[in-house]
């Protein structure tokens, strides 16, 4: 199994529209996606369709450099999380809020990389307490799908 797109990069992507929708079970997904010369997935997007007229578009693709922002619009504004998988800020309405990374004593290559210890940190959590995988977006992904 090739590390594609979808499996590099929209795992991210699923699991904020995820928890953005806590769980709401989708009456509608439409994809699509193209292959790469390995036929390995390169590109995806998706419409997700919810009860009551809520929906997440959501895109990745290996191949160009997308704005990587997770972006939350509902009937009170718009809410911004640049850089939505180890997100540094929250752009709200009336606030933005700031998060710092942890320190490390190496550079990583890829940018805001050091916010992925917490989910190293939470995966180590749950290993230590003989969990298959996190409870809450556990529970998030059997009520969803």
């Amino acid at each position: 199994m090739g590390g594609g797109a979808i499996l590099d990069l929209g795992v991210y992507m699923l699991q904020f529209q995820q928890y953005v929708f806590r769980g709401l079970r989708p009456i509608k997904i439409a994809v699509n996606g193209h292959l790469n010369d390995q036929k390995t997935d390169e590109s995806a997007g998706a419409i997700i369709t919810y009860p009551d007229g809520k929906m997440a578009v959501v895109s990745t693709s290996a191949r160009v450099s997308l704005p990587n922002e997770g972006t939350v619009v509902g009937t009170k504004g718009t809410i911004r999380m640049p850089d939505f998988w180890c997100p540094t800020q929250l752009i709200t309405p009336e606030k933005t809020y700031h998060y710092e990374l942890p320190k490390t004593p190496v550079a990583f290559f890829h940018k805001n990389s050091a916010g992925l210890a917490y989910q190293a940190e939470e995966a180590r959590q749950c290993i230590k307490a003989g969990w298959m995988s996190n409870e809450f977006f556990l529970v998030l992904r059997w009520v969803a799908f």
